[in-house]
């Protein structure tokens, strides 16, 4: 018997008028069924359907008419347009653009042009990881504050910007970047400027060595508030997440294994099945950091916790990674998605902490000393989530 088409099925009174859809009518027979084998709901897929109507009206407006028109640029443009505006709209948009593009509809390679702040930051991200070695975290980090900086100075619009900065520039961006800097992450982007500033002078493209002209801020011996829980509180903390849903037993999980094992984000969410070696009792971790793996011993309690996020709650799914997101597409988390179930889990424990935004801060747990030790010589003390 053959299978009536999944657009009749949710559409079966106007269809006929969705296959007519200017644009994407043609495909949209494959659209939804792509969606449908990513895991989609039924519900979602309905949903998303809605959203096309606008799409095409908003591409009508840039004359785009056909499907052979059609490009990554604009697709991106139309995401970061409707992102403010009509956020179900733009998560149909990112399913589209995945959908083309492996079906090959639209040309590959097409993707918006970088401007000269973003091309400015990947070469100085390049030399960073080619010249200084430095860890995939710390470029990152750096990255960000440049690109703040870039822009501060109003790179894209100025011819050779780098000879006209000088020392009141740089104040007054440390001065608006005090507004919502402590001095410990002052201090950061102050290392951002250094390193920044002696690479652009080795290159000749400063008159003067400005890293040498930028002072550290002072930082005093306990001033910052407690970064840390107690064990107690940690233990109170992890055992308040309501595991009667699929979330809430993935959450608990991954809570589980940064308390338990000093798990920073980035080591979390690059845990894979094939790391659990469930023969030797071991779990191997590819430390953010270093980039050298570590062996854990896998406890019991820890191994039994495992066994029932793996047997109840992981979607089955094509990623290796061992945390997913529970709707489609499943797709691995990132160490951001770790911050946000840390903050909302800490807000719904109901538990009285000292400071909750320090509590979400990197790292956000830290061991005691009658807390399990599962790392010897070098054992890190910190667990918890990096800021990203």
């Amino acid at each position: 018997m053959k299978t009536k088409p999944l657009l009749i099925a949710l559409r079966p009174r106007n269809f006929i008028r969705w296959r007519d859809l200017p644009l994407f009518g043609p495909i949209l027979d494959e659209f939804v069924q792509w969606m449908a084998n990513a895991g989609y709901s039924l519900g979602t897929i309905g949903k998303y359907l809605q959203g096309f109507p606008a799409i095409v009206r908003w591409l009508r407006r840039r004359r785009i008419t056909v499907l052979g028109q059609l490009t990554q640029q604009q697709l991106h443009l139309a995401h970061f347009y409707y992102c403010a505006k009509q956020q179900e709209t733009s998560c149909v948009i990112g399913a589209l653009e995945s959908f083309l593009r492996e079906s090959q509809l639209i040309p590959v390679g097409n993707s918006p042009q970088r401007s000269a702040v973003e091309a400015e930051v990947d070469r100085f991200a390049s030399y960073l990881r080619e010249s200084r070695g430095a860890a995939e975290s710390t470029i990152s980090g750096y990255s960000g504050k440049l690109r703040a900086f870039l822009q501060f100075l109003r790179f894209e619009d100025k011819a050779d910007p780098l000879r006209r900065v000088g020392s009141r520039q740089i104040e007054a961006f440390l001065r608006k970047s005090a507004r919502t800097n402590n001095r410990y992450s002052l201090k950061n982007i102050v290392g951002m400027l250094r390193a920044y500033f002696r690479e652009s002078y080795a290159r000749g493209k400063l008159l003067r060595p400005l890293h040498l002209e930028i002072d550290t801020p002072r930082i005093y011996a306990g001033e910052r508030l407690p970064r840390a829980l107690p064990w107690v509180q940690v233990q109170a903390f992890i055992q308040s997440v309501d595991r009667s849903g699929p979330v809430g037993r993935r959450d608990f999980t991954l809570l589980y294994l940064a308390a338990a094992y000093g798990l920073r984000s980035g080591e979390l969410v690059h845990l894979t099945l094939g790391d659990i070696d469930w023969h030797s009792r071991s779990l191997r971790v590819m430390q953010t950091k270093t980039q050298q793996m570590l062996q854990l011993p896998l406890t019991d309690e820890a191994a039994n916790v495992l066994i029932d996020y793996l047997r109840k709650t992981r979607p089955q799914s094509a990623h290796r990674q061992l945390f997913l997101h529970m709707r489609a597409p499943f797709i691995p988390l990132r160490p951001t998605a770790v911050n946000r179930v840390l903050e909302r889990r800490l807000r719904c424990s109901g538990l009285k902490l000292t400071s909750l935004r320090n509590a979400c801060a990197a790292p956000f747990f830290c061991y005691q000393a009658h807390a399990p030790r599962h790392r010897h010589q070098g054992h890190r003390r910190r667990v918890g989530a990096s800021r990203h």
